[in-house]
């Protein structure tokens, strides 16, 4: 089946997958990834909602526990899977594909990722031999009803964590003029809480992405910020990804910024935290 990939599933809505396959993952997913207690988050895709209802679905009738972040970034699924205890969490999102498609990220406890390798196969073996002949009925199913609740708190406790744990690199680039394009994608939750001094754009959620794709690897992803960095005379440019954990840059002058130099400067950073942890 091509929805299931090496690190996540992912594929065309309608083409690839379908309602029925999301709720026979949920089903599968923990008779794989064992415990009681998982966590569910969604982009802002057209389909988003309805992928969560059928995941949701499969997942309470495994007899799991779900609590549902709604709309999020990944990176923040990956946190409260950790700083929470959730046994397994599910990101609903095609990151970076184009509108028409979407996916499933899964973790483990201590938010490690579950691939191909580590539990999707098995997932994929379970879901071909799976039997849903009342999924219809299962779908059209009110998951309002299921045992599943929602985070209330949960995007003030990661701003709040994002602050205290990066206090120091938020001061140094308040000392910067810079743009932020959000792609119309999850970082438009943040952004302004985060980088209130940024210059931002395309925040508005809208996964048709009407702006541009919400592939930063694009070069024409790229075209806006990097306009905008060169009429403002910014310092920088940052875009971001479609489910937000992953960004690009441009310099002042606008010109791509190849992610592989940033390895060095990312890896210092990351180090001198450790040192001072």
């Amino acid at each position: 089946m091509s929805f299931f990939k090496a690190y996540d599933m992912r594929g065309t809505f309608g083409v690839d997958f379908d309602l029925e396959t999301v709720y026979k993952v949920g089903k599968a997913l923990p008779r794989v990834v064992k415990g009681g207690r998982w966590l569910v988050g969604r982009d802002c895709r057209v389909t988003s909602a309805d992928v969560r209802d059928a995941l949701v679905k499969g997942l309470v009738e495994a007899g799991v526990e779900v609590t549902d972040l709604g709309l999020c970034t990944t990176p923040m699924v990956y946190f409260f899977t950790a700083e929470d205890g959730y046994d397994g969490s599910v990101m609903i999102t095609a990151s970076h594909n184009p509108p028409s498609d979407n996916g499933l990220k899964v973790s483990m406890r201590g938010a490690l990722p579950v691939g191909y390798a580590n539990g999707l196969e098995e997932v994929e073996r379970i879901v071909r031999l799976f039997d849903c002949s009342d999924c219809s009925s299962a779908e059209r199913k009110d998951p309002e009803h299921l045992t599943f609740r929602t985070a209330d708190d949960a995007k003030s406790r990661y701003i709040a964590w994002m602050r205290q744990s990066n206090n120091r690199t938020i001061r140094t680039i308040e000392q910067l003029s810079f743009a932020v394009d959000c792609s119309n994608g999850m970082a438009s939750l943040l952004v302004h809480e985060l980088f209130p001094n940024a210059v931002v754009i395309n925040d508005t959620l809208d996964g048709t992405f009407p702006n541009h794709s919400p592939n930063p690897l694009k070069a024409e992803a790229r075209e806006q910020v990097a306009a905008l960095v060169r009429e403002r005379r910014l310092d920088c440019g940052v875009i971001f990804d479609g489910d937000a954990d992953r960004c690009m840059f441009v310099d002042e002058h606008g010109d791509f910024v190849q992610p592989d130099y940033l390895i060095p400067i990312v890896a210092r950073a990351t180090l001198s935290a450790i040192e001072q942890s």
